[in-house]
């Protein structure tokens, strides 16, 4: 924007007279400067803001990568720049990325000595990871170092027992050295993977099959794969996969027939079948299909095949051999239902429908239970589909005649006497049917629900049969049965208006809701269809017509008050929700329902007058229902109105602190309105006076003191969620005077009991949460020094969380030098005591130590501590191998410390 109105140079010069104070000035001037191309100055800046703040990556990263651009210039460049990413690798270390750049900056310099140290680091830390392998031998690739890279492939191989890993890279690494026999056995050696790898071998192989004499080369590198592992099926799948690719598809069908003649693996038969019924090689599919039956290992897969086999001659309409599969299945198993069901099935599809239904026959004569209605519902289904209908119903009539509740078989024998317009036979059925309730018993409930069935199943033929008129007839006998069932309107809706019979539908209703005038029913039903073709304002004409009958409905008028609601009628809705609150004896929870209403038409006055009504008739006004009032307004932002309920509801906590039970959620809306309404530092003082009047009150243990609970939500509220709220609404101002207000809270805090660290950990975690990082360490501190003489594992604790801290904004120096001050002053040894003894303070303090000067870029700091800890264990450390040793050993070769190392030879 600076740029493009051509002020950007000016506001730069300005920028930089206060960056020397302002990290906000000295990030703008250091942007500024390179998009001005005053790289030097940029670079001057970067590097002041990486040294105040080593780990903050947009510093960091654009300092290094300003440096490589300059490598052109001199090599002190690329050093500086390899020394910020190396930094940013130690900060960070489980993020390999800024390793990586560095051993880039080094390759670009042509010191592969130095890459291949620093890249090789990466490997060490993330072993086996196999993403990482494959990063690191194409950067070594990149650089032409195929040796590099084939060392990290054979490494990973070695690491990981898989002897192919990175097949495919190592044969591109391969081609690059013009390896091409090693290249190619390579890729061969990934056939055996099928998916999108294989696809890209294939293509490459198919590239190298032309050159020289490759072909032999890959057909003898198949060959000696294949015979040191014999069993691997997948690499003879994938070799017949190059053949056919290679256009070679005679070779590769011959050398598939081959393998079906002398493998024995169904696994691979079945693929090999698969390739054969795609490639349309039906006389191969047909022999890998009888090799399959013939190596079945059970029962069961020898009839999955053998079916195989029948669809498969179905399918060419060798219809014989299909049939003559099935007649032996059946021979071979009469009894199996699954048989018997499939060979029917064919029989059927193959036109032998007299067979099929033959089959139907005997194994409903068979069958016992459930099985005998399928197989009797099936043979009906099969002689309706032979157009035998008259049997197809003697059938279904037979059935239903010893079960005439069966709506199953009702609906199917509809279903055929529609088919066959037998009118008079599917009157008669259904008029017995429609009797069948008094004469079976069936009573209530359960005769409605047969009832409603039956004329379900009537609106199923009379649809087929475009009986519409007839099936809106049946629509509304099954309504008047279940007005309330919106289901059954809707789809008597759809179908009326997809038929032409939508006034029809409607005119009934409207005529019987006239003639029942004192029945609401149909006003119900009647609205229901009005809302179905969006006429809202009759469907609300229709609940008035219902109330008329049923004035004392209360929730017939609260569906009123919704549908004028919505349209807008927010005066009809308040005046239908006060006449239910007249009839309901003054209910308040209708004023209550008023006001929401009120509300949705924007008027928070008359809301809060509500509000109040329903407060004042409530025969015990609570907190509760303040806190519910304040919500329902602020809700719809309503703050200042809000406000004054939740200030009532906190005061009548106040006077009843034992008899007014407050949640968390209350706290933290009361608490919400408080900062939006004052500020921080009041809100607050607010919170912690009501919690410490809480506290001066007795008889926590008693149930029915709603103290304790309050209080304990006013703490929690405070360590888990007022941080946050400070953060996303309050001023940079606000924030900072909350946290002089916080640290003056503490100051008189001179101890270290329970009440006191309970204390300091709820503001502690509200500091955190409201990013008030000065406090947060100042705090961190004042407890690692109190807990010191409290608790040698306290203090312990302490310390650790302070380090954690430092650490997570990358101050490793300030750590480092925090514990040589505790050590120095004794309290990193602490008071012998039974807390203490499962830590040895000695060791971790030379491990912390020496890691953060690690981190830190301090190498002369860390050799001096490494020093330091292997002077102090005579020799014990180096007998036991320890890391911190081993450390110090490789610092004295790296920073060519010889005369140290005389010292200590």
């Amino acid at each position: 924007y600076l740029a493009s109105k051509e002020r950007l140079q000016t506001t730069y010069e300005q920028a930089r007279q206060k960056a020397t104070t302002s990290l906000a000035y000295q990030q703008f001037t250091a942007d500024a400067a390179i998009k001005l191309s005053h790289f030097d100055e940029a670079l001057e800046t970067y590097k002041l803001l990486v040294a105040n703040y080593p780990g903050e990556t947009q510093y960091s990263l654009k300092l290094a990568d300003l440096m490589r651009s300059f490598g052109y210039q001199g090599e002190k460049f690329s050093e500086e720049s390899a020394k910020v990413y190396l930094q940013l690798a130690r900060i960070y270390p489980t993020n390999h990325d800024y390793k990586t750049k560095a051993g880039e900056v080094f390759a670009d310099m042509s010191d592969f000595a130095r890459a291949r140290q620093v890249w090789d680091t990466i490997l060490t830390n993330e072993l086996g990871v196999s993403n990482t392998y494959l990063e690191i031998a194409s950067i070594y690739w990149d650089y032409y170092q195929y040796d590099d890279a084939i060392r990290v492939v054979n490494n990973y191989r070695d690491n990981t027992g898989d002897k192919t890993a990175l097949a495919y890279k190592m044969g591109a690494i391969y081609e690059g050295k013009n390896d091409w026999k090693q290249a190619i056995n390579e890729y061969v050696s990934v056939l055996s993977e099928p998916g999108v790898g294989r696809d890209v071998v294939i293509k490459r192989l198919v590239q190298l099959t032309p050159r020289r004499d490759f072909a032999q080369v890959i057909a003898r590198s198949y060959d000696l794969q294949a015979s040191s592992n014999p069993s691997n099926w997948l690499l003879s799948l994938g070799y017949s996969e190059y053949l056919r690719s290679a256009g070679r598809e005679t070779e590769a069908d011959n050398f598939l027939r081959d393998q079906v003649a002398k493998r024995s693996e169904i696994e691979f038969l079945e693929a090999i079948r698969d390739v054969f019924h795609r490639e349309r090689l039906p006389q191969d599919e047909e022999q890998a299909l009888m090799r399959l039956t013939k190596l079945a290992r059970d029962e069961r897969e020898a009839m999955k095949y053998r079916l195989q086999q029948a669809d498969f001659y179905e399918q060419r309409r060798d219809l014989t051999k299909a049939s003559n599969i099935f007649e032996g299945l059946l021979a071979q198993y009469p009894s199996n239902l699954g048989v018997i069901q499939e060979s029917a099935q064919f029989f059927s599809r193959a036109g032998l429908v007299d067979k099929s239904i033959a089959l139907f026959k005997q194994s409903a004569n068979r069958a016992q239970g459930d099985y005998r209605k399928q197989f009797t519902l099936q043979l009906a289904k099969q002689l309706e589909k032979a157009n035998k209908l008259d049997e197809s119903e003697k059938i279904l009539r037979a059935w239903y005649s010893e079960h005439p509740l069966d709506n199953e078989f009702f609906s199917n024998l509809v279903a055929i006497l529609g088919k066959a317009n037998k009118q008079e036979a599917l009157v008669e059925l259904y008029q017995t049917a429609l009797k069948q309730p008094s004469t079976s018993g069936l009573s209530g409930d359960e005769a409605k629900a047969y009832i409603i069935n039956l004329r379900l199943a009537m609106i199923e033929t009379l649809a087929r049969l475009n009986r519409h008129s007839d099936v809106i007839d049946q629509y509304i006998e099954v309504i008047n049965r279940q007005f309330d069932n919106s289901q059954f309107i809707d789809a008597a809706f759809r179908y009326a208006q997809a038929n032409n019979q939508l006034d029809r539908f409607k005119i009934y209703y409207e005529d019987l809701s006239k003639k029942s005038f004192k029945d609401y029913r149909w006003n119900l039903v009647l609205g229901a269809i009005y809302a179905a073709n969006g006429e809202v304002a009759k469907q609300i004409d229709q609940y008035k017509l219902a109330l008329t009958n049923e004035p004392q409905r209360l929730d017939l008028r609260e569906t009123l008050a919704t549908l004028y609601t919505r349209e807008q009628r927010y005066d009809e809705a308040v005046t239908a929700l006060r006449r239910n609150f007249e009839i309901d004896g003054n209910n308040p929870e209708w004023l209550t329902k008023i006001a929401k209403v009120q509300i949705q038409a924007d008027k928070p006055d008359a809301a809060v007058a509500t509000l109040r009504d329903s407060l004042a008739k409530n025969p015990k006004v609570t907190a509760r229902l303040l806190f519910n009032a304040g919500q329902l307004l602020a809700e719809r932002n309503y703050t200042k109105q809000s406000f004054d309920f939740y200030k009532e509801a906190i005061a009548l906590v106040k006077s009843k602190p034992t008899k007014e039970p407050t949640e968390l959620e209350q706290i933290s809306n009361y608490s919400l309105a408080l900062l939006k309404n004052t500020n921080p530092v009041t809100t607050y003082q607010e919170l912690r006076d009501l919690e410490r009047k809480l506290e001066a009150i007795h008889g926590e243990a008693d149930e029915k003191n709603y103290a304790y609970s309050t209080k304990y939500s006013i703490q929690n509220f405070l360590g888990n969620s007022f941080g946050a709220q400070v953060m996303s609404i309050s001023s940079p101002k606000e924030r900072l005077d909350l946290a002089t207000r916080l640290n003056q809270s503490v100051k008189n805090i001179n101890g270290y009991d329970t009440d006191s660290e309970t204390d300091l950990r709820i503001i502690l975690s509200l500091a955190e949460n409201a990013g008030l990082t000065e406090l947060q360490e100042s705090l961190l501190i004042k407890m690692k020094n109190l807990s010191y003489a409290s608790s040698a594992n306290k203090y312990y604790n302490n310390m650790v969380t302070l380090l954690a801290f430092y650490e997570r904004f990358a101050m490793y120096a300030k750590a480092a030098e925090l514990l040589q001050v505790e050590k120095k002053l004794g309290r990193w040894n602490p008071p012998k005591s039974p807390e203490s003894n499962s830590v040895n303070f000695e060791q971790a303090y030379y491990e912390l130590i020496s890691d953060y000067w690690h981190k830190a870029g301090m190498a002369e700091r860390e050799l001096a501590t490494l020093s330091e800890y292997y002077r102090s264990r005579s020799g014990d450390a180096t007998e036991n191998f320890s890391p911190l040793v081993q450390r110090y050993f490789t610092l004295l070769v790296e920073l060519n410390q010889k005369e140290e190392f005389k010292q200590i030879a």
